[in-house]
């Protein structure tokens, strides 16, 4: 009876799926990897599927409460961008850099800058850059990237004034006393007064 038993056991319970370790592999290594290339290897955590829905969204995205008049209120900055373009990306790291107040700002994840930053340099030479524009001679972001990141990273600094630092070459940080203006709109007229040049125009010379 015994024998008769075992012979109807069920055998699925023990019997393994067959697994195609090729596809499997090939579908975890691409799991990520459009976030990964799309953001030039700064977020390679987030999958597939979830940055799909992210770009999906921000699609969809209403950025001007008043579509046929998005300068209304243009007058009243807290106004303006109370009523446009607001943030639809959260960074689950972020950090305000520098110490509170004035100068330091807020920095999405980070820490994702040290890792890309140190896989650059080994792989390219070269590890991350960084163009900050109007410090009024306070270097309290620029000092604080460089206790995260040391001088892999190259620090531009951009201001109309005299706002250099004997220290700055040591820390691969670089003052230029200029502040940029409009590549499209001739008309505009920088509050501050000094030399204005166009981001692409500093591209060029740096």
């Amino acid at each position: 009876d015994s024998q008769q038993q075992q012979q109807h056991l069920p055998t699925t319970a023990t019997q393994k799926p067959r697994e195609n370790k090729s596809s499997n592999q090939k579908e975890e290594k691409s799991s990520f990897s459009l976030a990964y290339e799309q953001s030039f290897g700064f977020f390679d955590d987030i999958s597939d599927y979830n940055w799909k829905l992210m770009q999906r969204r921000a699609a969809a995205r209403i950025n001007h409460k008043f579509g046929k008049n998005p300068l209304k209120y243009n007058g009243q900055p807290a106004h303006w961008y109370m009523h446009n373009f607001e943030p639809d990306f959260a960074c689950a790291q972020e950090r305000r850099i520098g110490g509170p107040g004035d100068g330091p700002k807020w920095v999405c994840d980070p820490h994702r800058l040290t890792k890309i930053s140190e896989e650059r340099k080994k792989n390219e030479g070269v590890g991350c850059l960084v163009y900050s524009v109007g410090c009024a001679g306070k270097y309290h972001l620029e000092d604080g990237l460089y206790e995260l990141l040391g001088p892999v990273c190259e620090i531009h600094v951009f201001d109309p004034g005299n706002f250099a630092r004997d220290d700055l070459k040591d820390k691969n940080m670089h003052y230029h006393p200029w502040g940029f203006r409009s590549s499209y709109d001739d008309t505009y007229k920088p509050f501050a007064r000094g030399e204005f040049r166009t981001l692409q125009e500093t591209m060029e010379e740096l």
